[in-house]
């Protein structure tokens, strides 16, 4: 991935909590979407305003927004619990090659909706 913008991009981490959730399991997770900067420590309308498109389209693809909780960066992702990676495959080839097929498919159904 190249950044053209550093306070923002795509993004796919091993997370050890879902803090930026709500509301948070407190389980680690992998993360697969987008983020940037924000200046305000708001999550903008058009991602959680139920009759938004952007919202509309991150729940077709069973997206969810979070704030970091440092209040600098929304995150835009899908999400997939360790817990369920491990379901993934009999083995950790399995279960690696899975998880990183779901992170492409992620960042793929999440690039594609509409921006405002």
């Amino acid at each position: 991935m190249v950044d053209q913008h550093p306070d923002c991009g795509a993004h796919i981490a091993l997370q050890p909590t879902d803090d930026w959730l709500d509301p948070p399991l407190g389980e680690p997770l992998l993360y697969a979407g987008f983020y940037f900067e924000t200046s305000t420590g708001l999550i903008p309308d058009a991602m959680i305003m139920d009759d938004a498109p952007v919202a509309a389209g991150l729940r077709d693809v069973n997206g969810c927004v979070g704030l970091h909780p440092n209040g600098r960066q929304v995150k835009c992702a899908k999400t997939l619990y360790l817990s369920a990676a491990l379901a993934m495959g009999t083995t950790i080839e399995e279960q690696a090659e899975n998880a990183a097929m779901w992170a492409a498919q992620a960042i793929e159904a999440i690039s594609q909706i509409p921006r405002v």
